[in-house]
């Protein structure tokens, strides 16, 4: 499950992926999603598709998300 959705998420949006937490365990993960662009309103756009195709992998399970512009 991790993998195809690292593998989908970089393929489609072009964004780094990477596990951040719980690798020591098997039933539940924690992702980071980053993208850059000079502009905002880009990088939201990508990372609005990136939960909306998580949501529609994981469903019920996708417990939690934040999304956050620096």
């Amino acid at each position: 499950m991790l993998r195809s959705l690292k593998d989908r998420l970089r393929k489609k949006f072009n964004v780094a992926v990477a596990e951040i937490e719980h690798q020591d365990l098997w039933q539940r993960f924690t992702v980071g999603v980053v993208t850059l662009a000079d502009q905002a309103g880009f990088v939201e756009h990508a990372l609005q598709g990136v939960l909306e195709d998580s949501e529609t992998l994981l469903g019920r399970r996708l417990v939690d998300h934040q999304i956050e512009l620096l």
